[in-house]
């Protein structure tokens, strides 16, 4: 795949607004040399800082455990979560109890370990093969994206929502499912990582942005189309469907 041809096309159907972000682990660190203008942060960093470094300043970060928030390095497996700890943390915000804090814990899914890197850069920057493909979008945006991916060989998608965490929805997600996972950015992603009130995420396995593109070229040729045109309220819905359902029992002749 041409990654910055792919890039461009999905900027281009979409009009994103911030650039697709290109995902891979990395077995050793030393691997982040062989990659050009990578950015190691000298400071502690969440998860979610360095991916809207990513997709709005256009940079390469390498991410390690030793700059990671702990929480980030252990769902993203670059961490081992500590010995006897089941969650309990969760207590002191997102959950009343001990027991729903443990039950959290067992069903969120965590990246498995055996990895010492994490490397993430825009997906048109074409500097590695990514595993998997983070976009950010506004509702109309993303819907559209998961039309174009029923465009062919449909499936009605399920997605996940585990509350606070929506890195793990997204990105961990698509990678441990292998299907795309569409993500309702968390608290988190807001304080911390800039994520604005409008957008929503979607992580897509590398197979699914081809299959993505295509579907929205198909739709585009149909005037399916971002920005969505507003019919109104008040305006009688038989003079748009006619547009593409005439002839059929929607719009009978």
């Amino acid at each position: 795949m041409d990654y910055a041809q792919a890039a461009k096309e999905l900027g281009d159907l979409l009009r994103l607004r911030t650039f697709p972000v290109a995902f891979r682990r990395v077995s050793e660190t030393i691997e982040l040399d062989e990659i050009s203008k990578v950015r190691r942060l000298n400071r502690s960093f969440s998860f979610c800082q360095a991916v809207t470094m990513v997709r709005t300043l256009g940079v390469t970060i390498g991410v390690t455990a030793d700059k990671l928030a702990p929480i980030c390095a252990v769902m993203f497996g670059l961490k081992e979560v500590p010995e006897g700890e089941q969650g309990d943390y969760g207590t002191r915000i997102w959950v009343a109890m001990v027991e729903d804090a443990r039950k959290r814990h067992k069903v969120v899914p965590m990246m498995p370990t055996g990895h010492e890197a994490i490397i993430l850069a825009p997906l048109a920057a074409s500097k590695f093969d990514p595993e998997a493909v983070l976009i950010y979008g506004t509702p109309a945006q993303i819907s559209l994206l998961i039309n174009g991916l029923q465009f062919t060989d449909y499936e009605r998608f399920q997605f996940h929502c585990s509350g606070e965490g929506a890195c793990v929805d997204s990105l961990v997600e698509c990678i441990l499912s292998g299907k795309p996972a569409l993500a309702v950015p968390c608290y988190g992603e807001r304080y911390i990582g800039q994520v604005q009130e409008g957008e929503l995420s979607m992580g897509l396995p590398l197979l699914y942005v081809e299959k993505a593109i295509e579907g929205l070229q198909g739709l585009h040729k149909r005037g399916i189309r971002y920005p969505i045109p507003s019919l109104g309220v008040e305006a009688d819905p038989i003079v748009a469907e006619a547009r593409y359902y005439k002839g059929t029992w929607l719009v009978p002749e």
